[in-house]
C-alpha cells in the first residue's frame, strides 16, 4: 500500500501508480510539494479540478483551530470529500494536506497557526512580513530564532479500499474512522500539540544545532490508512527581507534564515536547495520513509509521558 510515494523506478510501472491529491491551491506551496514528490506519482493540486466543482465538494474550508492538526483535519475532511466526488479512473489514492506556518518562540510562538493571515484580512504576504519584521524591530535585536512547521495529513487506499470509497457513503465513513483516530490519540485538542512543542524546545538536548526535525504517527485502519507527520526546519527571523533571486521563496521566505545556510534566506536559494532544508521537506522524506516501509527516525521525537 502507500505505492504513490513510493519512486517507480520500474519503466513497465510508470502510469500504474495511484494519484496524489494535495489539497492546495497556493501555487507556491504546491510547487514545492511537485518538486518534492518528483517521481512518486502524477500530483494534481486544487487547481487542477474545475472551479465550480471544487466549490461544491471541496468547499472554503474554515481554518478555525488555534493548532496546526485541528487545521490540517478540517482541510483533509474538505478534500476526502472531493476525492470520493471524481470519477473512479481520476480517483487520487492519496489525499494530502498540509499546514504550516511560521512560529517564533520570543513572540509567544506567533505567527503560527495565523501565519497566513498574520497582519489581516485581505491575506497579504507582503502585509505579514512588514509586521513581522516590525515585531523583531520592537524586540530589540536584528534576528530572532523560529522555526517553519509543516503538519501532513495524509490519507491513502489499497485498491479494495479505493472500490469502498464512493461519493454516496465512503467520504463519510472515511472521515468518522479518522476522526475517532485523531480524537482517541489527543491531537484534536490543541494541548498536546503546543505541548510537544514547547518540551522540544526548552527540554529536549537533541533539537539544539539541528537543522530539521521530524516525526510520524500512523494508523491503519480498515477504511484507509492515516499518516501524522510533522516537520520542523530552525533558523532566525529578521527584521530585514533578503530575495536574492527573483521569482523564489513565497510567504515569509524573504524573512526567514535557516540554520544551514544563516547568511542567506528562504528566497536567496533555489527551490531545489530550499527542498533539502525546509520543514516541508523533512516532514515529506519521514513519511517516504514510511511509505517504503521503514521505519521513521524517531531519535528527535518528543519524548511520550
Amino acid at each position: 500500500m502507500f505505492r504513490a510515494l513510493v519512486p517507480i523506478d520500474d519503466p513497465s510501472q510508470r502510469g500504474n501508480e495511484f494519484m496524489i491529491l494535495v489539497c492546495t491551491s497556493n501555487s507556491g506551496k504546491l510547487r514545492e510539494f511537485e518538486a518534492l514528490l518528483h517521481g512518486a506519482g502524477p500530483v494534481k493540486g486544487l487547481g487542477d479540478y474545475p472551479q465550480d466543482f471544487v466549490s461544491t465538494h471541496f468547499g472554503k474550508p474554515v481554518e478555525n483551530q488555534d493548532h496546526f492538526v485541528g487545521n490540517a483535519w478540517i482541510k483533509l475532511q474538505a478534500g476526502l470529500r472531493l476525492a470520493a466526488a471524481t470519477v473512479e479512473e481520476r480517483k487520487p489514492g492519496v489525499v494530502l494536506v498540509d499546514d504550516s506556518g511560521l512560529c517564533v518562540p520570543q513572540l509567544d510562538f506567533a505567527p503560527g497557526v495565523h501565519s497566513a493571515t498574520f497582519a489581516g484580512e485581505p491575506r497579504s504576504d507582503q502585509g505579514n512580513r512588514k509586521k513581522l519584521a516590525d515585531c523583531v524591530r520592537q524586540s530589540g535585536q536584528e534576528r530572532l530564532e523560529a522555526y517553519f512547521v509543516s503538519v501532513l495529513l495524509c490519507a491513502d487506499f489499497s485498491k479494495e479500499q479505493m472500490s469502498a470509497f464512493s461519493a454516496e457513503k465512503g467520504a463519510g465513513k472515511v472521515v468518522t474512522a479518522l476522526d475517532a483516530a485523531l480524537k482517541n490519540a489527543g491531537w484534536l485538542g490543541a494541548d498536546r500539540e503546543k505541548e510537544t512543542f514547547r518540551h522540544l524546545l526548552k527540554e529536549d538536548p537533541h533539537v539544539k544545532g539541528r537543522q530539521q526535525l521530524s516525526w510520524s504517527h500512523v494508523w491503519e485502519l480498515p477504511e484507509a490508512t492515516l499518516r501524522l507527520v510533522f516537520g520542523l526546519c530552525f533558523g532566525f527571523v529578521s527584521s530585514t527581507e533578503q530575495n536574492l533571486i527573483p521569482g523564489e521563496g513565497h510567504g515569509y521566505d524573504a524573512l526567514f534564515f535557516p540554520v544551514a545556510e544563516p547568511k542567506l534566506s528562504f528566497a536567496s536559494v533555489p527551490l531545489q536547495q530550499k527542498n533539502l532544508w525546509s520543514h516541508r521537506a523533512a516532514a515529506l522524506e519521514c513519511l517516504r520513509s514510511l511509505s517504503l516501509g521503514q521505519k521513521a527516525d524517531r531519535r528527535w521525537a518528543p519524548q511520550q509521558r
